[in-house]
């Protein structure tokens, strides 16, 4: 079945649905094994999809721009839903009962689709920013939109580890975006923080890494 399919298509039934899955995940994040980039991510879309769904209702503030604030903002949410909701439904640790019971589809309708592993590693650059704060980029083509390259990819974001001089474990981070800003510790400065970054599909499963960058910490 088609996630766009199975989602509610009438915009008060779509986003009592979304609110209800935002509800349980941020009450249970620990049991759905969420990371604080995808809850942000999740918030700042959810937020944003019932600010212009009010705008719109209200007799007094609609207008021909709240309609299309409302559009855009849905479809952001949507489209967001249609990854995120792919990694609720791949947790193993889940039972069935719970992924049902926040109104996903059963696991049996899409058990036999595997998602395919990425084969290729991002080009990533780093922007070295001041007060300890490092900015890591993933790249795409040039000619490719950034949601419909990772879509069509499917992948639902990028991996990334890091590992300071003098240490021999890697610290791993996750982002749903194209780009996320690693913060360090005061007696961190000085030192070279060695990165590199993979695409993860929407199971959460990485592709080859990316060669290493080094970078000293400002």
């Amino acid at each position: 079945m088609h996630k766009k399919a199975y989602m509610p298509v009438r915009d008060a039934e779509f986003y009592a649905w979304a609110l209800r899955i935002y509800k349980d995940c941020t009450a249970n994040k620990d049991l759905w094994e969420l990371n604080v980039e995808q809850l942000a991510q999740f918030t700042l879309s959810l937020d944003k999809a019932e600010k212009s769904y009010r705008a719109n209702s209200d007799p007094e503030l609609k207008n021909r721009y709240t309609s299309t604030h409302k559009q855009q903002d849905f479809a952001e949410l949507k489209r967001f839903l249609s990854l995120f909701t792919n990694t609720l439904e791949g947790n193993t640790k889940i039972p069935d009962a719970n992924i049902e019971s926040m109104g996903l589809r059963p696991r049996e309708h899409h058990a036999h689709h595997p998602r395919p592993v990425p084969e290729e590693a991002p080009s990533i650059s780093v922007v070295n920013g001041q007060h300890r704060e490092m900015s890591v980029y993933v790249g795409i083509p040039l000619h490719g939109h950034p949601a419909e390259y990772l879509r069509n990819k499917d992948y639902y974001g990028f991996l990334l580890k890091y590992r300071l001089e003098g240490e021999t474990e890697w610290q791993y981070v996750q982002s749903t975006r194209l780009h996320l800003t690693l913060h360090f510790n005061d007696g961190d400065e000085g030192k070279i923080a060695t990165i590199a970054c993979a695409w993860f599909n929407s199971r959460l499963q990485h592709g080859p890494w990316s060669g290493e960058l080094t970078e000293r910490i400002n």
